[in-house]
Parts: C-alpha cells; sequence; structure tokens
C-alpha cells in the first residue's frame, strides 16, 4: 500500500502554515486495497464482510482544519488523520477515501449512508455520544485562538463579556460560551456575542482581520496555528481551565458495532507499535496523544 511518509510533516512551511485560514479545494486519498495487501493486513478479518468485499471506507470531515485534516498544495489530504488513515489501512486492509462535508452535515451524511464514518476534528461529548459511538484518539481541550500578545488579556471565557467571540456551526464549544454568557448578563455584564460560521477557516479569519476578539476550539489546531502562522507572530492560543475531559473521536453510527471494533483494534495496534506517536510528533502534538484506545470516553 503506497504510504506518504508521515513524517515527512516534521519540517513546516510557511506556506502550510498559511492554508490554516484558507479553504482546502477538492481531493481523495489514494490507498491500494488490491488481494495482496488485503491478505497481508493483519486485522482485515476484523472488517464486516460487506465492508471487506467493498474495499473502502469513506470518512467524512472539514478537511480545512491543519494540522488534523486538510488539503495540500496538490490536493491530497493530509495532517494527522489522513496520516492515521494510513497507518489504519495498513492493520485493515482496506482503502480510507475522506471526503469534504460542512459540519454541520457530518451526522446526516452518517446516518443517510453516505459517508461510513466521521473523522474529522469532532469532540466526543455526551449528547453526541446519543446518536453516535466514538473512538477516542486525540486530546482535544477547548482553547481560544487570540491576537498575538493577546491585547485583551483573555484567560477564561468570563473575559469575554461584552465582546466578540466566533465559532463554527455545531461546535461542542457553543454550550459553554452561551452557559457564560448568561452568567454575564446574571452579573449586570453585556453577554458575549457569539458568531457562527460554517467553516473554521472563516471563523478563525475574523479573529485575524480584528472582526472578533477570540475564536474558540480545540487544542491540536489552534496550538499549530500559533507556532506557526506568520513564523508564530500572528495569534496566541489559551488553552481553558477546568473544561473537564476533552478527545477528538472517530463517530460510528450505533449500529456499525464490528466496523467500530476493528477500528478500536487499528488504533490499538499503531499506538502499540510505535507509529501513531510518530504522526502526533511531525506534528508538534505529542502531548495530546492518547495511551490506548478508548470508547465514549467523556462522561464515564
Amino acid at each position: 500500500m503506497a504510504t506518504r511518509q508521515y513524517f515527512r510533516h516534521t519540517v513546516l512551511t510557511a506556506g502550510l502554515a498559511a492554508s490554516l485560514l484558507l479553504t482546502g479545494c477538492g481531493g481523495s486519498n489514494t490507498g491500494s486495497t488490491d488481494e495482496e495487501t488485503a491478505g497481508a493486513a493483519p486485522l482485515a478479518d476484523m472488517l464486516p464482510t460487506d465492508v471487506r468485499d467493498e474495499g473502502t471506507i469513506v470518512a467524512g470531515g472539514l478537511m480545512d482544519v491543519p494540522p488534523v485534516g486538510f488539503y495540500d498544495s496538490a490536493g491530497e489530504p493530509t495532517g494527522v488523520n489522513p496520516d492515521l488513515a494510513e497507518l489504519f489501512e495498513e492493520q485493515l486492509g482496506i482503502e480510507i477515501k475522506f471526503r469534504k462535508l460542512s459540519f454541520s452535515g457530518l451526522r446526516p451524511a452518517l446516518q443517510s449512508g453516505k459517508i461510513d464514518i466521521i473523522w474529522d476534528s469532532m469532540n466526543d461529548t455526551v449528547e453526541r455520544q446519543k446518536v453516535l459511538d466514538f473512538i477516542d484518539y486525540l486530546g482535544a481541550g477547548y482553547t481560544m485562538l487570540v491576537p498575538a500578545g493577546n491585547p485583551n488579556n483573555l484567560q477564561t471565557l468570563a473575559d469575554l463579556c461584552g465582546m466578540s467571540m466566533a465559532t463554527i456551526r455545531g461546535a461542542a464549544q457553543i454550550d459553554a460560551v452561551n452557559a457564560q454568557s448568561e452568567k454575564c448578563t446574571e452579573a449586570g455584564k453585556k453577554p458575549i456575542n457569539l458568531k457562527l460560521y460554517g467553516a473554521a477557516s472563516d471563523a478563525r479569519l475574523q479573529v485575524k482581520t480584528g472582526r472578533v476578539e477570540a475564536f474558540i476550539g480545540n487544542a491540536p489546531a489552534l496550538l499549530y496555528l500559533a507556532s506557526n502562522e506568520g513564523s508564530g507572530s500572528t495569534f496566541d492560543a489559551v488553552t481553558l481551565k477546568n473544561q473537564g475531559k476533552s478527545y477528538y473521536g472517530i463517530g460510528f453510527n450505533k449500529s456499525d458495532t464490528q466496523l467500530r471494533k476493528a477500528f478500536t483494534a487499528a488504533l490499538s495496534a499503531v499506538i502499540k507499535d510505535g507509529s501513531y506517536d510518530k504522526v502526533l510528533e511531525g506534528y508538534g502534538l505529542n502531548e495530546l496523544g492518547v495511551e490506548k484506545a478508548m470508547t465514549n470516553a467523556v462522561g464515564k
């Protein structure tokens, strides 16, 4: 199976950092699923028969969230998720293709069968567990993106009373912002003006252009962005404390138990052999790695 050499990402270019604020172009993963490869895959027998016969898993994602999942200059999917997907392909003997969708369109696409899994910068939450099962594979603490130097000295959501903040529609952080906004008004202060966007790149751009004071999202993308955009001179990232456990999860329909177990075994295998750590190291995200594959870990 052809592999993109995920460790090449240890060198980060200015052009890649600039892509953090742009919408990606189209593209697809290009793995091989010939009989020889499938026969050599140690976990191929764990897949449901119909999935193994089909030979392809379609994963839905925004694909505009470096370093988690995005398109490179050649239109190929890259980032943590596609790189891990290539490792999973080797374990399962199946091709994993990424399909670009809006965040709000991910769950409908999964439930209607247009995609097989959700593999995006999606938080495992108790509310989402009502309709999805998650394999949690990466830490994702709530984080604010602010202008370099943090001119408003923003450290907590309470500091945003009377200010504007951006995020994407359907983001897990919306409830936390709205709850804090209510506390602002109860204390006699102005609420937080939360603006929602369809794409993460559009929402983050509002900080760069000064239309909002902060963007709220998850640690992987925002730590990476703050370190690389403008050689680290454009943004700061402020990780919020006391927000509880937070993980990115691969989402499955609850009826797809066998498929989820196969992916859980694949994640366990790549953690054990060290290739998982090498992927995270290539993006400077080692501190966000998990020690073992977990299912629906949030709320337990």
